[in-house]
């Protein structure tokens, strides 16, 4: 329980849900193939809050996530959040739009979707699905300990990360951020610094453009 207490200090929101979330204009996207799509969300709760104070680039956004077509045309969201169920093999989630905007035990407030500017090609859009596909065959578990040098385990913007640098075409090398530690989180981490990747960790990337936007209007004040 120590342990999962502390995570909510430490970095994002987590869970999937069952209440709506803004408005149904998300749902108007209509996804082209050979496009990657980045799907982020915020919300309205304390760890939701606590998690933008993580980004580097001013984003509201507490989570991240990535979208692709497969070869029948079919859209999917993938991202890596911890599981209610614990027998669960691994950690990563696969959704569609509207359930990716769904939360339990909070209200999402906020969402951005960015597209690539350019079109894959279909071996570069082969390689990020076989490598997902690889990825849901192992026991992949959410990383509490935001290590991104261990890919064993990976919080949400290093599973990101990790499908985008396997296309080395696409030329994802981010440099890593800081943030000191004190208190139970170095106690925890057992390190003074966290470095990590942000969850907005793409915003400065010339390689993706929003292409949608909402927030809940008290949300902005």
């Amino acid at each position: 329980m120590y342990k999962y207490s502390l995570l909510f200090l430490i970095f994002l929101g987590i869970g999937c849900s069952k209440k709506k979330m803004l408005g149904d204009d998300i749902k108007k996207i209509v996804p082209e193939k050979n496009h990657i799509y980045l799907f982020y969300r915020k919300t309205d709760s304390k760890n939701g809050i606590i998690a933008q104070s993580y980004n580097k680039w001013g984003s509201q956004m507490s989570h991240i996530a990535i979208g692709l077509t497969d070869e029948k045309n079919k859209f999917t969201i993938y991202h890596i959040l911890e599981k209610d169920v614990k027998k669960t093999k691994n950690d990563i989630w696969s959704s569609t739009i509207e359930d990716f905007y769904q939360a339990k035990n909070e209200k999402i407030i906020g969402a951005e979707v960015w597209k690539s500017r350019e079109k894959i090609s279909d071996t570069q859009l082969n390689k990020l699905r076989s490598t997902i596909d690889s990825l849901k065959k192992t026991n992949t578990k959410f990383d509490f300990d935001f290590d991104f040098n261990d890919h064993h385990k990976m919080y949400c913007s290093e599973f990101i990360y990790y499908l985008l640098h396997s296309v080395h075409q696409l030329k994802i090398n981010p440099s890593l951020s800081e943030k000191k530690l004190s208190g139970i989180n170095k106690t925890f981490l057992g390190r003074s610094a966290l470095h990590y990747l942000p969850v907005d960790f793409l915003r400065q990337n010339k390689n993706f453009v929003e292409i949608y936007s909402e927030f809940d209007v008290e949300s902005k004040k």
